[in-house]
C-alpha cells in the first residue's frame, strides 16, 4: 500500500499523509464532515452486541496495517510533537489536534503576556541574583595592588614595529579558524526545532542540541590549555578532525531509530563542539604576539571574522539545498562543512609551522606578590563573568529569533536564514570605531558606551509590539543595537587577561586565563538557548526574550561596576 491510516489515529493519520506526499493541511481534512446519525459523540462503540466475537482474519488485516502505519511514522519521524506543527493552521481552528502546546503548533500569541513575564522573571531571579552577589562579593574581598605596565622587550622603533603584530601565518590561520567555528555552530540552528522534533524531541530539548556544543568545547578546555603552550598546530588539526567526524554524525543521525535520535543528535554536536576549545588557543596567541593598540585591532579582527562566520552559518542551508537538492538540507549542511573541515585540516599540516610558533615578543613578567596577585584574580573572575553572560545572552537570542520566526510568524528556512544575521551585520563595522573609540574614552568609557547601547537595544525589543508598525521590524532594530553592542564588549575585556597575567603564577598565566575565561564562555553556550526555549515554550512572544536579557543584564551591570572601581587605577 501506498499509504495505510488508521481511524482512531485520525490527525495523526492526516499529518503522516502530508509528511508523506507534502501538501498544505487543510482544516477539512480534521473535521468530521460525514458524522452518523447514531453516534455523534467521541465514545468508542459498544462492542458487548458482538458477544465476544472477533473476526481472525480482520484482526490479521488490521494489525498488519497497524505495524504499517507505526512504521511510516518512525521513518517520516511524525509524532504528537511535530504533528501539531505540520498542520499548524489547521489546528489552530480544530484543537483535538494541540497535545503538545498549543503556542508552538498554532504560533498564536501568549494569552496573558504579563503572566509569560513574570514566569520568565521567577525563573530568571535565582541566576540574577548570583551573578550580582558574586560579582559583589568578588569586589568586596579583593584589594588589587599595582600591576606593573607591560613593557616591550623590542628596542629599536623597526623592531617594535614587527612586534606589535601577530605572525602573518598565525593570523591567517586565527581568523580563518574562527570564522569556521561560527559557522559551524549556527549553520544547523535554523532548522534545530524541526530537526531535533522529526527525531522525537521538541522545542525545549532542541535548546539542548544548541547547547551541547558548549558542553564539547568546555570538555576540550585542559587540551587547549595544554596546546596553546606547545603546539598551535595540533591544535588546529585537532580542531578539524573534531570538526569533520561530528558533522559526519550529525549528518548520520537521522538513520538513528527514533528512540535514540535526539540523544545522538545532541551527542553528535557535542562531538563538534570539541573544535570549539581551538578559540583558547587563538586568543592566547594574539595576545602574546602583539602589544599596545595593535593588541586591541587583532582582537576587532577575531570578532570580526567570528561575525562574518555568523553571517555565512545561517545561509549554508539554502546553499546546500541548491548544491544538493536531492537531500535533506541538515545532512547536505553538515556534510559540506565536514569537507570544509577536511581542506582547513590539510592547509594547516602544509603551511602552518610545527610545532609552536615563535612569537614576536611578550610582556615583561609581573612579580607574583599578593596585591598583584588579587589585580590578576579579580581581572579574571570579572572576564570569565563577561562571557559567561555575553554568550549565555547572544545565544539566547538567536535561539528565541529562530522559534519566533518559525513558530509565531510561521516563516520558512530560507526567510529564516536571511533575517538572523541582520542584527549581525552590525559587527562588521567593529573594526572600524574600536580602535578610535577606546582610545578616545579608554577602557571603562567604551566598556560603559557599550553597556548603554545594549539597554537601549533590548528596551527597543520589549516594547516592539507597543507600536502600530510591524512588530518584527521593531524587534529587528533592537536587536542589531543590542547584539553589536554586546559582542563589541569582548574587544576592551581580552587584553586585560594579558595586562595583570602572572606567567610564572600555575593560575594567573596567560594561557590558563583564557582556558578559564573560555570555559564560562561554554557554559553560557548551553545555558542560552535552553533556558529561553524552556521560557518560549510557555509563551510565544518577543518580550519574553527581551526579559530573558534585561534579568541578566541589569545585575551584570551593577557587579561589572563595583569591580571595575577596583581596577580603575590601572585601566
Amino acid at each position: 500500500f501506498k499509504f495505510v491510516g488508521i481511524t482512531e489515529e485520525w490527525d495523526l493519520s492526516i499529518c503522516l499523509f502530508h509528511a508523506m506526499f507534502g501538501g498544505p493541511c487543510h482544516s477539512n481534512e480534521l473535521q468530521n464532515i460525514r458524522p452518523g446519525s447514531s453516534k455523534s459523540t467521541h465514545e468508542p462503540y459498544d462492542t458487548s452486541e458482538l458477544m465476544g466475537f472477533r473476526d481472525v482474519s480482520d484482526g490479521l488485516l488490521y494489525e498488519e496495517g497497524l505495524r504499517i502505519f507505526r512504521n511510516n511514522l518512525e521513518i517520516y519521524r511524525v509524532n504528537r510533537s511535530n504533528c501539531a506543527h505540520l498542520c499548524a493552521k489547521a489546528s489552530a481552528k480544530y484543537t483535538n489536534l494541540l497535545t503538545y502546546s498549543t503556542n508552538l503548533s498554532s504560533g498564536a500569541a501568549c494569552p496573558n503576556i504579563w503572566a509569560g513575564m513574570w514566569f520568565a522573571t521567577w525563573t530568571l531571579a535565582p541566576i540574577s541574583i548570583a551573578i550580582l552577589a558574586f560579582l559583589s562579593l568578588m569586589a568586596q574581598c579583593t584589594q588589587p595592588g599595582p600591576v606593573a605596565s607591560p613593557k616591550e622587550a623590542c628596542s629599536d622603533e623597526r623592531r617594535m614595529e614587527e612586534c606589535v603584530r601577530v605572525p602573518l601565518p598565525l593570523f591567517v590561520f586565527g581568523i580563518a579558524g574562527n570564522l569556521m567555528l561560527m559557522v559551524n555552530f549556527t549553520f544547523m540552528m535554523p532548522k534545530s526545532a524541526d530537526v531535533t522534533e522529526h527525531a522525537g524531541g521538541d522545542a525545549s530539548f532542541s535548546g539542548l542540541v544548541i547547547g551541547a556544543y558548549g558542553v564539547g568545547s568546555a570538555i576540550a578546555v585542559p587540551l587547549m590549555i595544554h596546546w596553546s603552550r606547545h603546539s598551535y598546530r595540533a591544535a588546529f588539526i585537532f580542531m578539524a578532525t573534531t570538526a569533520m567526524l561530528g558533522n559526519t554524525a550529525y549528518a548520520g543521525a537521522s538513520t538513528f531509530p527514533i528512540a535514540h535520535a535526539k540523544w545522538f543528535l545532541s551527542f553528535s554536536r557535542m562531538f563538534c563542539g570539541l573544535e570549539g576549545g581551538v578559540i583558547i588557543v587563538i586568543v592566547s596567541a594574539f595576545l602574546k604576539s602583539s602589544s599596545g593598540i595593535a593588541k586591541t585591532s587583532a582582537i576587532a579582527d577575531l570578532v570580526f571574522a567570528a561575525s562574518v562566520g555568523l553571517l555565512l552559518g545561517p545561509q549554508l542551508a539554502n546553499f546546500a539545498g541548491f548544491l544538493l537538492p536531492n537531500m535533506a538540507t541538515e545532512v547536505s549542511s553538515a556534510l559540506i562543512m565536514a569537507a570544509v573541515a577536511v581542506c582547513f585540516g590539510i592547509c594547516v599540516w602544509s603551511f602552518l609551522p610545527d610545532p609552536k610558533m615563535e612569537v614576536g615578543c611578550s610582556p615583561a613578567a609581573t612579580d607574583a606578590t599578593e596585591p598583584n596577585v588579587q589585580a590578576a584574580f579579580l581581572s579574571l573572575v570579572l572576564n570569565c563573568m563577561v562571557n559567561f553572560v555575553k554568550f549565555s545572552q547572544r545565544l539566547a537570542w538567536e535561539a528565541g529569533f529562530l522559534l519566533l520566526m518559525e513558530r509565531k510568524h510561521h516563516c520558512d528556512v530560507a526567510t529564516v536564514s536571511i533575517l538572523m544575521p541582520i542584527p549581525i551585520i552590525g559587527l562588521m563595522c567593529l573594526p572600524l570605531f574600536s580602535g578610535p573609540l577606546q582610545k578616545h574614552f579608554g577602557t571603562i568609557g567604551f566598556i560603559h558606551i557599550m553597556d548603554v547601547a545594549q539597554l537601549i537595544g533590548i528596551l527597543i525589543m520589549m516594547f516592539c509590539n507597543a507600536f502600530a508598525f510591524s512588530s518584527t521590524v521593531i524587534f529587528m532594530m533592537g536587536s542589531v543595537v543590542f547584539y553589536t553592542s554586546n559582542m563589541a564588549q569582548s574587544i576592551p575585556y581580552t587584553p586585560l587577561l594579558s595586562r595583570f597575567a602572572i606567567e610564572s603564577h600555575q593560575v594567573f598565566n596567560l594561557e590558563t586565563s583564557t582556558g578559564i575565561q573560555w570555559t564560562f564562555s561554554f557554559f553560557g553556550y548551553c545555558l542560552g538557548p535552553v533556558t529561553v526555549r524552556v521560557l518560549l515554550d510557555y509563551c510565544m512572544q518577543e518580550e519574553i526574550v527581551a526579559v530573558c536579557l534585561l534579568l541578566t543584564s541589569v545585575p551584570f551591570f551593577v557587579g561589572q561596576k563595583m569591580c571595575l572601581s577596583k581596577l580603575k587605577s590601572y585601566l
